[in-house]
């Protein structure tokens, strides 16, 4: 009879009101009830028309491009927002994204029904100093920093190719092991992440092994992944993955956590290594720089948890002086990849002189005709 009278208490108009008089003094208050209640098979701009996630495989957006590149004939592009933020391609079965409105800011919240499900973002951190924010909407919520091997289905934290943050615990986890870092955080709270690692950013060959295919009238390259380490499995059964050899570390590397503008500690220090021989790819091929790897911003949430990426230029909170925004790094991204493209078209048109004249006509007869029928 009393647990009945309890749950009466809580659905009385009178605690409804009360509860409301208190949530008016948070400015999230208002924003939540001005968007749009999420419906995710309505909001979301994630389950369509993108592949489904593979953990062997990687997705970017194409495009037929004869006219400036008649070699390779297909290049890679930037979907419709054409701005740093969440990765459509990059995240798990259970990753939903939806747009929320307010004051005339469009933003992109990051949301999961159950299961833990991770969605990285479209920047990738190679070199340099670098900030950005993730903004927490609703509890429930792993973020953090994540290489290419970090599984989209999986929490972030849960191995070694990511640091996270949980926010209900107020926990920093990495390999799956929560240790305490600040207090609990709640929905509204910004956290801050500085980024720096001392090397060069940019490697001496990139080597990029992308299929043109088509999927729901879109095209689509797709390359081989890169996969978990058999050895660093092995160490985590033994105990001593918490503390790699120097070898595996980038020296004077680290990624320091603010919450709400307040410096709260590194989250880890120095980072792991994610350059070659530390990368290997699936099906056990010759491991090599593809020019994407690194470190990703990651947003790992369940149970409805929901949180945003804040890649840049406005900030929440103010940034280091010496770091720069993240969505800087996205146009230099742009300009790597064009000029790779351009480097394998003037490669791809060496070996097109040296096969026969009509293999290259069959050849770009039967992907124009793939093309034109799927449009």
């Amino acid at each position: 009879m009393d647990h009945e009278k309890s749950e009466q208490d809580k659905a009385s108009p009178a605690v409804s009101a009360l509860s409301s008089w208190h949530n008016r003094f948070d400015p999230y208050y208002y924003e939540q009830l001005l968007a749009p209640k999420l419906n995710i098979s309505e909001k979301s701009i994630l389950d369509k028309n993108t592949p489904k996630y593979n953990p062997r495989f990687r997705w970017d957006y194409g495009t037929a491009n004869l006219p400036h590149f008649p070699h390779i004939r297909f290049t890679n592009c930037e979907p419709e927002n054409y701005e740093a933020g969440a990765n459509p391609l990059d995240r798990g079965d259970d990753s939903y994204m939806y747009e929320s409105q307010f004051l005339g800011k469009k933003t992109q919240i990051i949301t999961s029904k159950d299961k833990f499900s991770m969605c990285k973002a479209n920047v990738c951190i190679r070199g340099g100093e670098w900030y950005f924010e993730i903004g927490i909407k609703k509890t429930n919520v792993k973020c953090g920093i994540g290489r290419r091997e970090a599984l989209c289905n999986a929490a972030a934290g849960s191995n070694s190719y990511s640091y996270a943050i949980h926010d209900r615990l107020g926990e920093m986890v990495h390999c799956a092991v929560p240790r305490k870092f600040c207090d609990p955080l709640k929905p509204g709270d910004v956290l801050g992440f500085h980024i720096k690692m001392p090397i060069d950013s940019k490697p001496s060959n990139v080597i990029r092994t992308r299929t043109p295919a088509i999927y729901n009238d879109q095209v689509f390259l797709e390359s081989v992944d890169y996969a978990d380490n058999y050895d660093i499995a092995a160490h985590a059964s033994k105990g001593t993955y918490l503390d790699p050899p120097k070898e595996e570390l980038i020296a004077g590397s680290f990624c320091r956590v603010f919450v709400n503008g307040d410096y709260k500690g590194a989250l880890a220090e120095p980072l792991r290594d994610f350059r070659v021989p530390h990368c290997d790819l699936c099906f056990d091929l010759s491991s090599h720089d593809d020019g994407l790897i690194g470190y990703f911003p990651i947003i790992s949430t369940y149970d409805e948890g929901a949180a945003e990426f804040i890649l840049g230029p406005d900030f929440r909170y103010s940034k280091p002086t010496t770091a720069r925004p993240l969505n800087e790094r996205f146009y230099e991204q742009i300009a790597d990849d064009v000029t790779s493209d351009i480097l394998n078209d003037v490669l791809y048109g060496r070996m097109d002189r040296l096969c026969p004249e009509e293999y290259l006509n069959e050849t770009s007869s039967k992907r124009l005709v793939a093309i034109n029928t799927s449009n």
